[in-house]
């Protein structure tokens, strides 16, 4: 199996930590006849021999022109693209489960990213925002919000094009945090990601989820988000209920921004909660930080969402609060009551992260990626040239 990533050499934050998990699993997907290129300068000779070619969302419209940035022009050079090769993948690495480019899906033969709705017809249904939390919030709070219409609903026939590839989690943050190039908004990663291979002295550094011990409770050092109404709600919601518990109680909640990787992974691992709002999409960078430094996650209700690999069972690696907030207190000092309760949780959620960073979880992904890329049957004839 021969595979194709269309990127560009620099890559966004979220991009390096979609692809890490092809660089650090390489072995286990060599032994699977698996052997991934990534082409960065689009002509016919790259993709010679290939079986798929996976456009990667994102930086990927810099290969384009600046005059050929439109939807239809990116629609055009699937077309072309499906007459290159037996199949072409678009790879969707944006936040949200439901925010879908449902113009491109057709033009495809199967549109992948990180995470997906778990009922799929909800991709058929006209949304607001394209976000379904952001949804929620718009319709129940009635908050005026961007809108997405130009995405529209899929097509019924488009569902089964549709799959959960791998989500960040796999991305090892622990390369991020201890890098401070790395934490750079735009920087040629391409030298941590090729075949010199990673630096040995990354690596997860787990903390002992020993609860009782930990002398703080609770964390939520956030970004706001002010200029995207709904999400701002959402996080500001959970940072207001926050800040009213630890001023008529003695709880010791930490809250705000500013603190340096370093200091802020301390920090959460002295504490006994970590809570985790959505941010613009549902999975956040939180959530892996949690389950590394041994806290329990508190986070929002994830049941309407398809991920893997599934880190998020409610009640065994996460404790899960409803979207109105009207349980989020009662879920939160019910923890901070009986640590010893909880601290099965913590323990579930931490060994789930480590084991797939494992070489066995590398054999899992190889196994995942593998079924990914199997050759669909394609759905009529690409266009003609």
């Amino acid at each position: 199996m021969r595979i194709a990533i269309l990127m560009n050499r620099n890559l966004s934050f979220l991009d390096f930590h979609i692809l890490y998990p092809l660089r650090a699993f390489a072995r286990q997907c060599r032994e699977r006849d698996i052997a991934v290129k990534f082409v960065f300068r689009l002509n016919d000779a790259a993709l010679d021999g290939c079986d798929v070619v996976i456009p990667f969302d994102g930086w990927f419209r810099r290969l384009l022109p600046p005059a050929e940035r439109s939807a239809e022009d990116e629609i055009a050079l699937m077309d072309r693209l499906r007459q290159l090769v037996p199949a072409v993948f678009w790879f969707d690495n944006s936040d949200s489960s439901g925010d879908v480019r449902t113009g491109l899906v057709s033009h495809v033969d199967r549109y992948l990213k990180p995470q997906i709705l778990r009922e799929l017809d909800r991709y058929n249904t006209l949304t607001v925002t394209g976000v379904i939390f952001r949804d929620y919030y718009h319709h129940t709070r009635g908050i005026a919000d961007d809108t997405r219409k130009w995405r529209g609903p899929m097509d019924e026939a488009d569902l089964p094009r549709l799959k959960a590839a791998w989500n960040l989690g796999l991305g090892n943050l622990s390369v991020t945090r201890q890098n401070r190039f790395l934490r750079k908004a735009r920087v040629h990663y391409w030298t941590y990601l090729g075949g010199r291979g990673l630096p040995e002295a990354y690596h997860l550094q787990p903390v002992e989820p020993d609860l009782a011990a930990r002398p703080l409770d609770v964390s939520y050092r956030a970004n706001l988000w002010s200029g995207k109404p709904t999400v701002h709600f959402h996080r500001a919601e959970a940072q207001r209920r926050l800040a009213a518990l630890a001023a008529r109680t003695s709880y010791q909640v930490r809250l705000g921004g500013g603190v340096r990787p370093a200091e802020y992974f301390a920090e959460m691992s002295q504490c006994k909660v970590v809570v985790s709002p959505f941010g613009l999409g549902e999975l956040c960078y939180r959530d892996f930080e949690s389950f590394e430094a041994g806290a329990v996650l508190l986070k929002p209700d994830m049941s309407h969402l398809d991920t893997w690999p599934d880190y998020f069972e409610p009640g065994v690696t996460y404790v899960p609060y409803a979207w109105d907030y009207s349980n989020f207190e009662e879920k939160l000092v019910d923890i901070l009551e009986h640590p010893a309760r909880y601290e099965a949780i913590a323990r579930a959620g931490q060994q789930r992260y480590l084991d797939s960073q494992s070489p066995a979880g590398g054999e899992r992904f190889a196994d995942r990626l593998l079924a990914l890329m199997a050759l669909p049957e394609r759905q009529g004839s690409p266009p003609a040239s």
